[in-house]
């Protein structure tokens, strides 16, 4: 028998204040930048969390993850810091988008990200789903 692992769904950090944070983050980015992202997401969405790979996806520190991907127009490195939900089966929760020119460790966003963890398991924020632009479908 062969059993297919569920396609990975995707949720966005919700602050203490209710504030979107990466989504409000995702829909601000410039066009291509949105698109690059979304291409991403895209690919990554199209295979077992179990194959995502680098570029696309890499570890950082335990939890701690990043999807990543390079807006080639503005020459900089989009990064999505985020973990696998512990309670719903793959489910990527994004804590904190980030794009900038460097391509060196993070730490400052990392460090963020983290703290954004340490709310959500303490019950103080909370998720969503995540809402993305045509080309994303969700089939769970």
């Amino acid at each position: 028998m062969n059993i297919q692992p569920p396609p990975c769904s995707f949720a966005g950090y919700v602050s203490e204040a209710r504030k979107q944070l990466v989504q409000e983050w995702y829909d601000a980015l410039p066009p291509d930048e949105h698109d690059e992202l979304l291409d991403t997401v895209n690919y990554l969405a199209s295979m077992p969390i179990t194959a995502w790979r680098r570029p696309e996806f890499d570890k950082v520190d335990s939890p701690l993850c990043e999807i990543r991907c390079k807006a080639k127009k503005a020459n900089r490195q989009i990064r999505v810091y985020g973990v696998f939900d512990r309670e719903i089966r793959a489910r990527f929760v994004m804590l904190l988008g980030n794009e900038a020119k460097k391509r060196s460790k993070d730490e400052v966003n990392q460090k963020l990200a983290l703290k954004r963890l340490a709310l959500l398991e303490e019950g103080k924020a909370s998720t969503h789903e995540f809402v993305f632009e045509k080309g994303f479908a969700r089939t769970n």
